[in-house]
Parts: C-alpha cells; structure tokens; sequence
C-alpha cells in the first residue's frame, strides 16, 4: 500500500459539468461492493492512466497498481458517500504532490 500521509480532501473534478461514466460515478459506500471488486479496480487504474495521459505526467511511477488501488479503497472505505472519482482524483494529487 502506498505510504501517504493525506487528509482526505476531496475536491470536484472539474469547475465545469463534466460527463463521467462507470463505477466512478457510485459513492464508495456502493462502489466498495466485494462483487465488484475487478470493475472497481480496473476503473481505479484506467481514470488514473487517463490523469496520466492528459497532464503528460507519470504520477504513481514510484508505486505499483495493486498499491494505488488498495490505497484508493482504504480512502473510500473511510468515505463512504463521497464519489469513487473524487477519491481516486484526491489520492492521485496526493501521491502527484508526494512524487514531487
């Protein structure tokens, strides 16, 4: 698991309407279902590559999948009716900011 210390801040992806598909959309609380755990984890590590590829960046290079998706879980876990996107997005500046 990745080793951050972070508040759990989560901020809105965008200022602008923004059209968000997949489990992302669900609150954790739903989206932390054990039956979907493969749908989650796949949707945790494609909207990060996505951050990924539109900031030119490579945010996580120091971590491994399985670490940021079980530190992306641990944060929903602890906030159940925040959107799965936010708190990915909210880990993702955390390790951005700690990768630095």
């Amino acid at each position: 698991m990745l080793t951050l210390i972070m508040a759990a801040q989560v901020v809105p992806i965008s200022s602008k309407p923004v059209l968000q598909v997949g489990i992302g959309t669900q609150l954790c609380s739903s989206a932390m279902d054990g039956k979907l755990s493969a749908a989650r984890a796949s949707w945790i590590l494609g909207f990060w590559t996505g951050l990924n590829a539109v900031s030119g960046r490579s945010v996580g290079r120091k971590t491994n999948a399985q670490a940021i998706v079980a530190t992306v879980e641990q944060q929903c876990k602890a906030l159940p009716t925040k959107p799965l996107a936010l708190v990915t997005l909210a880990v993702y500046q955390a390790v951005a900011k700690a990768d630095r």
